[in-house]
């Protein structure tokens, strides 16, 4: 109701539009009721942008901080999440505007934001900028919002994992014989988990590797194919060359429709979901 009210009141747009895409930004969902996006609202409406922009970020953040902050409990700020969020967000921002110029600022910020808690929106064709922001943007695809939240993709909570973990075996290595646990917010990190979240990521590596593969194979160019799949499976929306901002999934061929609708199917349930239906022993109970 809040973004509806500012797009509304503050803004000025249409109700009509307010509601549709007040109900796409905190799903993360991208959808417009036009085909340009939200690039059919700024110049006309410039203050929508930063505020659909304010809301793809809260979005992003995991809504147990959201529940945190309604008790009065901003010290839930200092997360270690949310801090990874904020510097993944504020690097991917530097780097778009370091590559495609201060001129841009307002793109760049709003195509990190937009990518990384896997809303999707557009504001600009960002297929064609240059292919460094482009790979930041790929990456911000595979990334994702934090754990918690509305966003798709790996999650910002199992790239932490991940770095905690990295950083404690190579401790171990220097000294075998430490007791070194993984902690997160200064609490020790269940054994079990870690390795669930290391099996996680490795099987959505694997899916995204083998479905990009068979993507080439079926005659799409490298670009198309690496992003389609990270759009999909992260259920980002927009990629990169033939599913670019300005294009669409339209053109694909069939059978590419066929795996990417499979990658957006595993993403949404995060893989283990669906992988277990085909376990002969999930059917046994």
């Amino acid at each position: 109701m809040a973004e509806i009210a500012l797009l509304y009141f503050l803004a000025r747009l249409p109700l009509f539009d307010s509601i549709c895409i007040s109900f796409s930004t905190i799903p993360t969902g991208g959808f417009t009721p036009t085909t340009e996006s939200i690039g059919h609202y700024i110049n006309a409406y410039p203050l929508a942008q930063y505020i659909i922009m304010s809301f793809m970020f809260l979005a992003g953040m995991s809504f147990i901080l959201h529940y945190q902050f309604l008790r009065g409990n901003w010290k839930s700020i200092k997360g270690e999440e949310f801090r990874l969020y904020l510097i993944i967000l504020a690097v991917a921002i530097s780097l778009l505007i370091a590559s495609q110029g201060l001129s841009s600022y307002r793109e760049g910020i709003f195509q990190a934001i937009s990518i990384m808690t896997t809303t999707g929106f557009v504001t600009a064709d960002f297929g064609s900028w240059h292919s460094g922001a482009r790979i930041v943007l790929l990456v911000l695809m595979f990334i994702g919002a934090c754990g918690g939240s509305t966003g798709g993709a790996i999650k910002v909570i199992r790239i932490l994992t991940l770095i905690k973990h990295t950083r404690v075996m190579m401790r171990k290595a220097i000294s075998p014989k430490a007791v070194i646990p993984v902690k997160l917010n200064q609490k020790p990190f269940p054994e079990g988990i870690i390795r669930d979240i290391i099996s996680f990521l490795f099987l959505y590596i694997v899916v995204a590797v083998v479905a990009s593969v068979i993507l080439g194979l079926l005659g799409l160019d490298l670009e198309t194919s690496i992003s389609g799949v990270a759009a999909t499976l992260g259920n980002v929306g927009p990629g990169l060359g033939g599913v670019g901002p300005t294009e669409s999934y339209a053109s694909l061929p069939g059978a590419a429709k066929v795996i990417l609708i499979m990658c957006m199917w595993l993403g949404r349930l995060e893989l283990f979901t669906v992988i277990m239906i085909f376990s002969p022993r999930f059917w046994k109970g």
